[in-house]
């Protein structure tokens, strides 16, 4: 929300001098430099705003900014004074405020909300009036009603009108802008103290485990007021060297010990890399050993029935030829009395006799090696 409608009312840049103060904290901009905003909802700028995507922006932006809580001093308080302002600025206020306002400081601009009949940034010089019924409840923190920046409206009393004037008397003789810088440079420090107290603890949690070790590096490597890390350097050493016998001391399975081997092969501070090695490569020939053996064991149980295939597809072979044989004898025998014969026949039948007989002996010799038991005229 970096682009607000600025509604500027008459006389709004403030100066109040600030001299000679001095810090480390946030950069405080001169007073001239805040301006003054009336808005009726905070956040808004000068976009026609519709969808919940926008009044989310809106919302997120009107969270960020600083209230700012004026009330009356009522000790102050005497015949020709209401009592002084006190100023009470950030959240933790008091729960109801005479005057209110909140300020971007990022932006310096101080904020006067309010609900106006009409929205000020579009009615730019015309009277802003607010509505005032007679023992109405405000519900809010801020009973704009009661304020003491309007007056009443002379043609009718339910309304009332913004005294800029006023707003701008009472930022003045309040001290508004010096509360709110007051306010920031006592935040940086407490936010600085409430970092450096999570910096010291951070580094007691650093000597505990190399994880928050490695958290701290990384969180401080650019900001170690303390050189903290340097005071660490031992601990790492021990750490890690714990860190090292716990993992060799967890070794299960090959990917433990190839992960180990890996993680340390240069930097192997009690020789136990070529010791995980050795272990690696009897598992790896144990589980070798073990694959062979079961793939033993499963053809041992196989081979009954594989024996039995072998002899299914020798006889099924044997059986085929003799009966390729009878076809041909038939078609010659049909060929002598009718002078001709069916060559397809013929062929398909060449053509089996053929195959068997090359295959066939292939087929027993497999069988005799995996140890059948029965001869080739067994198998018929």
């Amino acid at each position: 929300m970096r682009s607000h409608n600025s509604v500027w009312v008459a006389g709004a840049a403030f100066f109040l001098a600030l001299s000679g103060l001095t810090h480390h904290g946030p950069t405080l901009a001169d007073e001239s430099e805040w301006s003054l905003q009336i808005t009726p909802r905070l956040g808004a700028n000068e976009r026609v705003c519709f969808g919940s995507s926008c009044r989310k922006e809106e919302d997120q932006y009107a969270a960020r900014l600083l209230r700012v809580c004026l009330n009356r001093d009522a000790k102050t308080a005497g015949f020709f004074s209401a009592g002084e302002w006190v100023v009470a600025v950030g959240p933790d206020g008091p729960a109801t405020c005479r005057e209110r306002f909140y300020a971007d400081t990022d932006r310096k601009i101080l904020f006067l909300q309010a609900n106006f009949l009409s929205d000020p940034r579009l009615n730019v010089g015309r009277p802003v009036t607010i509505r005032c019924e007679p023992n109405g409840a405000s519900g809010d923190d801020y009973d704009v009603c009661s304020s003491e920046f309007f007056r009443p409206n002379s043609s009718n009393e339910r309304f009332k009108v913004l005294d800029q004037s006023a707003v701008l008397r009472v930022v003045r003789d309040a001290k508004v802008i010096a509360s709110i810088q007051q306010y920031m440079l006592e935040d940086f420090k407490r936010r600085a103290e409430l970092q450096r107290t999570q910096y010291f603890a951070d580094f007691q949690q650093a000597k505990e485990s190399l994880v928050a070790l490695r958290a701290f590096e990384q969180n401080y490597r650019a900001n170690d007021p303390d050189k903290l890390i340097d005071r660490l350097v031992e601990v790492k050493k021990e750490l890690l060297l714990q860190e090292y016998r716990d993992r060799f001391s967890r070794i299960r399975t090959p990917e433990d010990m190839k992960a180990f081997i890996a993680e340390y092969r240069e930097n192997d501070p009690e020789n136990k890399v070529q010791l995980v090695r050795g272990l690696l490569e009897a598992q790896v020939q144990r589980q070798q050993d073990e694959a062979r053996a079961a793939a033993k064991l499963k053809a041992a149980e196989e081979l009954p029935l594989k024996l039995v295939e072998y002899e299914r597809q020798i006889i099924w072979c044997r059986r085929r030829t003799e009966a390729a044989r009878e076809v041909i004898a038939r078609e010659e025998e049909i060929g002598r009395i009718s002078g001709f014969v069916n060559k397809k026949i013929m062929r398909e039948a060449g053509e089996s006799i053929v195959s068997c007989a090359s295959n066939n002996p292939k087929l027993f010799a497999e069988y005799k090696q995996l140890g059948g038991r029965r001869t080739y005229q067994e198998l018929k």
